[in-house]
This record gives C-alpha cells, structure tokens and sequence, in this order.
C-alpha cells in the first residue's frame, strides 16, 4: 500500500514538474512575443550618429559636440529637433500590430526596404521601414533578425517616412538670438556689443546703438530660412556675389561665433548666401537685409542717450536761471531742496525729454562756448552722467567727442507746484 502511494505521489511530481515546465516555456514564449511587438529599447543620449539609407542615397548624420553635421551625401550642418524626431521615433513609436506570419515582404514595401535607418552610439538592430499601410494610420517596418512585420502608429512615425532633406539645417545662425552679445560688419569695421545698458556701437566709434535697429538686423537674419542648396557652386563665382565687397556679418556669442556673407539677388525674394562651415551655397528666403545700408550711422540711437528715465535716482537741472535739483524718495515722489515734494511724473517727465531728446545727427568734436542748460544726474547702481546744451547742440560725456544736432532746444525748468 504505501509502495503505492509513493509511486503516486512520484507520478504527481512528474505530471507537476512537466506541467511547470510548460508553463515556463508558455511565459517566455509569451515573454518573446512581445518583445517581437515593441522596437528594441535605447538611451536617446548615448546616439552619436545615425545613417538612414533610402533608395536613392544614403544620409549620414554624426554627432559633433553639442551640434549635428551631415556627412552625406552632402557635408553640412544638420537641423537638430530633425535628427532627434527620428531617433525618438525609433523608440517611442506606439506598435499597432504585429503580424507573425507576415506574407512577402515586398507586399510591405520591405523587399526592398523604403528605407533603412541604422544608430551609432547604441547597440540595437537596423529598423527597415516600409511603404505606408493603405489606411494611412500606420507605416509598416521590420526589426533585423526578427521575422515579423511590425505596424508602426502615424504620427508617431512620420519622422521615419518624412523626406530624409529634412535632416539639413534651413537655418543660417546656430547661437540662440538670445545669447548674442557682440555684432561684428564688414565692411566698415562695424562693432556692437550688448552692455548691461543696452547695445553700443564700439567702432568706428563708441556711440549708443538702437535696439529698435538691432533688432531688426538680428531678425532679418534668423527670419531667413534655406529655400535651396547648392552643393556644387563656389564661394568665388561672381554669380553669387559673395566675392570682394560682400557684406560680412559675424555674431558672437563668448567664444562662439557664426560668421554669414551676404551675396546676390537669388530672384524670387531669395539671396545667395554663405555661412562659415559649411560648404554649400544657400538661397535663403526671405531675403536677408536685402534693403538699407548696415553701417553705424542707420545703427546709431537717434535719441540723445539710452539712459533708462526709471534708473534714475538723483539729478539736478540747470536752464537760463533756473535750477532744479531732485532725489528719488520712492516711485511715486520726488524730493527737491529744502525738502519739497515733487510728483514723480513731473520729474520723469522731465527726463524723458532731456534723455529721449530727439536728434537729426551727430558730427565729430566738441561744444564751444557756455551750455545753455546742463543736466548732471545718478543712476542705479552708482553711475552718474552729464548732458549738456548749447542752443540746438548737445553733447553727452558717455560719448565724447561728438556733437548731436536737435530736432528742438532743450526744455524749460518746470515751474514750482
């Protein structure tokens, strides 16, 4: 009886062992399924290059830095959230289905593939694309070594199927317009650097530079937009007008900089134009700076200073015999000698046209005679400045040695509240 038993008990230890083992070859045949039905996982930032080879041609892109170059078919500088999109997509795009028992690859648009798309930097296998399924919402594709088919889920995938000329930078400055901090324009030794007080002209001459201006330069810059490359055209054809003569302009950013020359006319509301590292010749559109001259004088400020009115802390006004002298108590009050009061908006207004004061021009040297009407005045964080009449000139000792002509005199002392 109990010889019975224990053959029983062995029977039942076999059946159990037999029925585990199923199970577990159950579960990681499951397990192995889907895993078929994901793309293969990796760390987006340890990709330092990736080659998409298409039918046509095959794009190289490689990491430089903190930058993407294209190393074919072309060389050239390659648009970053482009070359992320498709690494991303590779990732994180949603599997819709995962046909096993696929027929053909060529009725998938995989024998041969649409595209192949390989990442350096990651071990993980070569992903094929395929045509897009007939219902527009999935494209389809396959993993290396795996024999399923995989439904990749629009619009994830768009990246992976877009026209691979979207891995060219269309633009023409790589700094963030932001970080600009220095301008630099040939020719006419041209210099404008941002100070905390705004943007300055430091050569030819020191003098304030308009932000309204410099803006617009920097606007006209990083509006434009590649319309075409030419791979193949020389700096030095005279077609392009990038010869001698050019307009050069070089932005700065710390030690970074981007150096652009502006050439011809392209038609069509584009411009030839060449950018330091990079070889080829670019018709951007619209057309950078294609109107106005760039030189100090359509730069130049064409207010009297930049002095900010609100920075203001102290100052004193002398016209004819009349004197008025004031110190910021608070923002709402003004205090004069003998501890008056004054509104602040009577003072502000005030400065507003002493410092704003509109000019026609500026010459070279210096005043003559006795001013008409001086202001001395502080600001916060300790600087102080003078600006001085004489009649309809005036000059400002941030800018020696030039004269400004006025569109009117100075103001009057207001009268005592």
């Amino acid at each position: 009886m109990l010889r019975r038993i224990v053959l029983a008990l062995a029977a039942a230890g076999l059946l159990a062992a037999g029925f585990a083992l199923v199970l577990r070859d159950r579960d990681r045949s499951a397990r192995s399924a889907r895993a078929d039905a994901r793309l293969p996982s990796f760390d987006d930032r340890q990709v330092t290059g990736l080659t998409l080879a298409t039918r046509e041609a095959t794009w190289q892109v490689t990491r430089d830095g903190d930058r993407w170059r294209l190393a074919s078919p072309v060389e050239d500088a390659a648009d970053p959230k482009s070359v992320e999109a498709v690494i991303a997509a590779a990732r994180r795009t949603r599997v819709v289905q995962a046909i096993q028992e696929p027929e053909a690859l060529s009725a998938y648009g995989l024998d041969p593939p649409v595209a192949t798309l390989t990442l350096a930097g990651v071990t993980v296998p070569a992903l094929s694309i395929g045509q897009v399924a007939p219902t527009g919402e999935a494209v389809y594709a396959r993993v290396a070594e795996r024999a399923g088919v995989l439904l990749l889920a629009m619009p994830d995938a768009a990246p992976l199927v877009a026209d691979p000329i979207m891995l060219r930078d269309r633009t023409i400055v790589d700094l963030a317009r932001s970080e600009i901090d220095a301008i630099e324009i040939e020719p006419g030794s041209l210099r404008i650097a941002r100070n905390p007080g705004g943007w300055w002209i430091e050569s030819p001459r020191r003098a304030p530079a308009s932000t309204s201006q410099v803006d617009k330069l920097l606007g006209g810059l990083y509006a434009a937009k590649v319309a075409e490359w030419d791979d193949r055209g020389r700096p030095s054809d005279p077609r392009f007008g990038l010869g001698a003569g050019a307009t050069r302009v070089v932005l700065r950013y710390g030690s970074a900089s981007c150096a652009v020359l502006l050439g011809a006319d392209a038609g069509g509301g584009r411009r030839f134009v060449a950018v330091e590292g990079r070889k080829p010749i670019l018709l951007v559109q619209p057309a950078p700076l294609a109107t106005g001259t760039i030189d100090a004088v359509s730069l130049r400020e064409s207010r009297l200073t930049n002095v900010n009115r609100y920075a203001v802390t102290r100052m004193t006004y002398e016209a004819g015999d009349a004197r008025l002298v004031a110190n910021r108590a608070d923002e709402a009050s003004w205090t004069m000698e003998g501890g008056k009061s004054v509104a602040a908006e009577t003072v502000l207004a005030l400065l507003v046209k002493i410092l704003e004061a509109p000019t026609k021009g500026w010459s070279d040297g210096g005043a003559v005679g006795k001013p008409t009407a001086q202001l001395t005045y502080a600001v916060e964080g300790g600087g102080e400045g003078r600006v001085a009449f004489y009649g309809s000139r005036a000059t400002w000792d941030a800018v020696p040695g030039a004269v400004a002509e006025l569109v009117a005199p100075p103001p009057a002392v207001p009268a005592p509240q």
